[in-house]
């Protein structure tokens, strides 16, 4: 998945990814030239990838959906256990954002 996120806020990730490619993969156009694209990838291949590749662009949905969630009647454990998880990633986070921080000078100074 990701080394760069608490495991809670990766697999919230994962699973958005997942419901993701499910609503992008229903439109029969998306699908065919996606297929057009890589011929070669089963279903099960497609998915893989397709969630490999969104995990990253979804951590910070993530944590902002695991935060709605302390809004709401859970269990007092599975709250404490989201706002561990938020505090414990936030190290990942800042990790992360340094890290985009300088891909994106990086392509700025390239061009």
């Amino acid at each position: 998945m990701t080394g760069y996120a608490h495991k809670l806020v990766a697999s919230t990730a994962k699973e958005m990814a997942e419901e993701l490619f499910e609503d992008v993969m229903r439109d029969d156009a998306v699908y065919a030239a996606h297929k057009r694209i890589c011929p070669e990838l089963t279903p099960k291949l497609q998915r893989e990838m397709f969630v490999k590749l969104m995990v990253p662009h979804l951590l910070e949905q993530a944590r902002a959906t695991l935060a709605k969630m302390l809004e709401t009647n859970i269990k007092q454990s599975l709250k404490d256990e989201i706002v561990d998880a938020l505090l414990k990633d936030q190290t990942f986070r800042h990790f992360r954002n340094n890290r985009q921080q300088r891909r994106a000078a990086t392509a700025v100074t390239k061009h």
